[in-house]
């Protein structure tokens, strides 16, 4: 494979395509990451890593590779899911719980349908507050990024972004993003 053959952009390019086609592979995301991260495009591997760890924030594998790679800001760092559970893995637990409060409560089990009705709240909380980040188009900024207050050529360049500078995607055309920073 170009992986292994040390042909990193040419995977990394690869694996881009990947997900596209298969975007909630952890793996995927994962060996783009990697890939990404051997062809020194760190930002971009970073940025791979965290979709990984939104898709499954336990996977050991992407754990390890994420705490490995060094010169990550620690502000970046922080955008990793703190919650070591997935939004599906959120919403299966709330629904169990929420069978569970209800056989409680048929039995008169007062005690077990209160604490089985907190972790109906606070996982279906946690899985709402997890879509919603998982649904915002967020993107690292790259060394040299210019930022520009329009995509015409002519445009006045306001300068250039800040490595690592984390920014939300308002609108994308053709290859330019309309951000928020």
């Amino acid at each position: 494979s170009q992986y292994h053959s040390g042909a990193y952009h040419d995977a990394a390019e690869s694996f881009a395509l990947a997900t596209r086609s298969t975007p909630t592979a952890v793996a995927v995301w994962r060996n783009l990451a990697a890939a990404r991260w051997l062809e020194g495009e760190d930002i971009d591997a970073a940025a791979a890593w965290l979709r990984a760890l939104e898709l499954a924030p336990r996977n050991p594998t992407t754990r390890e590779a994420w705490h490995g790679a060094g010169g990550i800001p620690v502000e970046v760092r922080a955008l990793a899911p703190l919650v070591p559970l997935s939004r599906a893995e959120m919403v299966v637990i709330a629904l169990s719980a929420w069978l569970l409060a209800g056989l409680a409560f048929g039995r008169r089990a007062k005690r077990t349908g209160i604490g089985c009705a907190s972790i109906v709240i606070l996982s279906a909380g946690g899985a709402v507050v997890r879509t919603k980040l998982e649904s915002e188009h967020r993107v690292l900024l790259r060394a040299r990024a210019v930022v520009r207050v329009s995509p015409h050529p002519a445009a006045p360049v306001l300068g250039d972004g800040a490595a690592w500078s984390l920014a939300r995607v308002e609108r994308e055309r053709e290859g330019w993003l309309l951000v928020a920073l």
